[in-house]
């Protein structure tokens, strides 16, 4: 999926018009501090406010004071997987609201479509991703 998706000047338009009124708060989690803060740069770069997390419990800890409306999630990371943090996040998440959860992964999707755990994600990425991926993806979510 993550070469499927090719960033454009429409993408990235209706990304920054979309957060042009109040900034879409973005919430990304990974445990490789220079690729979190290389996602987290990129949705700045597009207007987005964007948050980073290194573990789990911080991204909850996040969540629960920023209510971000995107979270960008690894899932092999020390303590909870991102798996855990999405149910978490599903579990907290207040009547009516849903936040977008994108898992960034370097596993295939098809393990996880095995595992059933797709009742929490939104969307799937693999790693390695462009960045113009990224963002055309999160535009495609959020517009």
């Amino acid at each position: 999926m993550g070469g499927a998706i090719i960033a454009d000047d429409t993408s990235l338009e209706n990304l920054r018009m979309t957060s042009s009124a109040t900034p879409i708060k973005v919430l990304v989690v990974d445990d490789d501090e220079p690729l979190c803060k290389l996602c987290a740069l990129t949705m700045r770069e597009q207007g987005l406010t964007a948050l980073t997390a290194f573990n789990g419990e911080t991204a909850l800890e996040l969540f629960a004071a920023h209510q971000p409306e995107v979270i960008i999630l690894d899932v092999a990371m020390p303590g909870m997987s991102g798996f855990d943090v999405a149910a978490e996040i599903r579990r907290l998440e207040p009547p009516g609201r849903h936040t977008i959860i994108i898992i960034l992964t370097a596993y295939a999707r098809s393990y996880f479509a095995s595992k059933n755990f797709e009742a929490d994600i939104d969307s799937f990425l693999t790693k390695p991703v462009l960045p113009q991926d990224l963002i055309a993806h999160v535009s495609s979510l959020i517009t």
